[in-house]
C-alpha cells in the first residue's frame, strides 16, 4: 500500500485505579470526572474515563480505562503522575495510574516531515518484497508514534535446527497402470497416484 498521508496525532489511553472507601458497597465512577497531574512546567495533564463505570460490591479497586484530554505523546506519563480528582466521587477514596504498564494505547504527536520521509523511503525498499526487513518495518512504522528509524531487527537469534531425516526412510511410487493412458487418465485418477513415503 502506497503512503499518501501522514499519521495523525493519537490520544493516550490507559488504566487508572480507583480505590473504594467501602469495598462491600457498589460505587459509580462518572464519565466526566478528571484525574489530573500536578503542574509540569506550567502544564496540567488530565485524563478521564471513556465511559461511566459501576464497580460492584466486593471489588476494592476499580480499574477504569481513561483517555487523555488531548492527543500527543506528552500525556504518556509514568505511573503515579495522574492522581488528583477534579471533584470528590461518592464511595471513592483516591484515583491513580499505579500500574507499571498502565498505558494501553500510546499517545503520539502528528507525524513530522522527517518521520514521513523515512516511511516513504522505506516503502520503496518494500515494494518488491525483496527484503523481508523492509516489509516488516513498513508494517510497524504505520502505527502512530513509531518511527521507521527506531525499528531494528535481531538476525542472530538462536534457531531450532530440524532433526535429520532417518537414513532408513525410502520413497515409493506405485507404477502407472497400463490401462490409464494420457488420453483416459482423469485428474482424480492422477491424484491417487501420489508418491508415498514410509519411515521405519
Amino acid at each position: 500500500m502506497w503512503i499518501s498521508t501522514r499519521k495523525a496525532a493519537q490520544t493516550t489511553r490507559g488504566l487508572v485505579n480507583f480505590v473504594k472507601a467501602n469495598p462491600s458497597e457498589a460505587a459509580t465512577i462518572p464519565a466526566d470526572i478528571w484525574i489530573a497531574t500536578e503542574r509540569i512546567n506550567g502544564t496540567l495533564y488530565r485524563v478521564k474515563p471513556v465511559q461511566a463505570v459501576v464497580s460492584p460490591a466486593g471489588e476494592a479497586v476499580a480499574r477504569v480505562v481513561c483517555e487523555a484530554e488531548h492527543a500527543g505523546a506528552a500525556w504518556n506519563l509514568a505511573p503515579g503522575y495522574y492522581n488528583l480528582l477534579s471533584e470528590p466521587v461518592t464511595g471513592i477514596l483516591s484515583a491513580r495510574n499505579d500500574d507499571k504498564e498502565w498505558i494501553t494505547t500510546q499517545g503520539a504527536d502528528a507525524e513530522g516531515n522527517d518521520a514521513l520521509g523515512l516511511r516513504i523511503q522505506n516503502q520503496f525498499s518494500a515494494v518488491g518484497r525483496y527484503h523481508i526487513d523492509a516489509v516488516y518495518r513498513s508494517m510497524l512504522a504505520s502505527v502512530a508514534g513509531i518511527r521507521a528509524d527506531h525499528i531494528f531487527f535481531e538476525h542472530e537469534a538462536p534457531r531450532v535446527r530440524a532433526p535429520p531425516m532417518p537414513t532408513s526412510c525410502w520413497k515409493w511410487a506405485p507404477p502407472r497402470p497400463a490401462s490409464l493412458t494420457s488420453s483416459t487418465t482423469t485428474w482424480a485418477a492422477r491424484a491417487t497416484m501420489a508418491t508415498a513415503m514410509t519411515c521405519s
